[in-house]
Parts: structure tokens; sequence; C-alpha cells
């Protein structure tokens, strides 16, 4: 699990989230700690793509585990975190508007940009967030692909497992913190259809 700053890319832009500094956990409290702590970062740049969407619809997720990627997202500094879902060789990022899954598989350069391609994406609905912290979590399941029913069924399953292990992981260690950037990917660049 890398930790990092957002700058995401979409096709209408930039769109940036600042880095929260909730380092007191990590390092210890006192303020001269943090601070030395927070210049001394350095950020690696993670860059993924994002295909045109082929299918958009209204679901929803399960309240406990909307809840756990929230909590995992609130402890791990600064703005993302990205979690291994190894028994599918995928790859799960948090973040504050969405979480998208990548394929380990599926590298793409564009521009002389080299990143992953974004497979399906879990997008927040803000305004329709439950009350309670039972209730199901609507989202946007938004597919970059056709082939994904089964994915996200399995998907489902399978991230709890990976966000079990996310979590023991922040609990023993501090990881070097990453710079996520996605942009947006023609479809002549496709490697599939």
């Amino acid at each position: 699990m890398a930790q990092c700053r957002v700058a995401l890319l979409g096709k209408d832009g930039a769109i940036s989230c600042g880095a929260r500094l909730a380092l007191a956990h990590l390092w210890g409290s006192g303020a001269q700690r943090i601070n030395q702590a927070v210049h001394s970062m350095h950020y690696q740049q993670v860059t993924f793509f994002r295909p045109a969407e082929v299918e958009r619809e209204r679901t929803s997720i399960p309240a406990g585990l909307y809840n756990r990627c929230r909590l995992l997202l609130r402890r791990s500094p600064p703005d993302c975190v990205f979690v291994p879902v190894r028994s599918m060789q995928f790859q799960a990022v948090i973040t504050e508007e969405e979480i998208i899954f990548v394929d380990s598989q599926g590298y793409a350069v564009q521009d002389g940009h080299g990143g992953r391609l974004i497979l399906l994406a879990w997008a927040m609905r803000a305004a329709e967030r439950p009350r309670s912290l039972v209730e199901p979590v609507p989202i946007d399941l938004v597919f970059y692909r056709r082939d994904l029913r089964d994915t996200q069924r399995r998907l489902m399953s399978e991230l709890p497992n990976a966000l079990d292990r996310a979590e023991e992981k922040l609990r023993e260690s501090v990881c070097e913190p990453s710079r996520l950037k996605v942009l947006p990917f023609r479809a002549d660049s496709m490697p599939f259809r």
C-alpha cells in the first residue's frame, strides 16, 4: 500500500485534492516532528488512464464495505490509498470521490505517459450518502470494458480481504508517499476492445 497526493486529470481538466497532514498517528505527536516529516516527504507519481465509459449504472455497496474504505482513507495520509487485491491481480485506489480498479497487467502508453488502465470505478454520490452507518451506500458503477460483470461480483467478495491486509500493513509500517494521476485515454489507443 502506498500513500499519495492526488491529482486527477479527466476529460474536463484537472481536479486537485490537497494533502491532509494526518501524520501524528504515524510519527508520534509534536508539531516540530510532524513538520519535519512533511517537508522531507518524497512523492512518487503514479499514473492511471481513464478510457471512455462503456456503461454506468446506479447501485449500492454494503455500508460496512464503504465505512472500511473511508476509515482506511482517513488513516492514510494524504488523499488516497492503494489496496492490492492480490487474489485477482487487481489494485483498488480509494479516493474521496471514487474507488478505481486497475488490472496489474493492463499497462498503456499515450503521449509519452505510461500508466495502468482503469477498468472499473465506484463513483460516490455525495448528495445521496445515507444518514445511517448501516444503510447501503449509493454509487455509480462505471464500466470501462464490457466484460466486467463477473469481475465486479468478485471484487465485492475479495475487496474486504484486501482491506484486512491493507489495515494490518498500515498498523505495521509507514510507506513512501505516492502521487496519483488519471488521464483520459483515446479509444484508438486501446489495447483491447
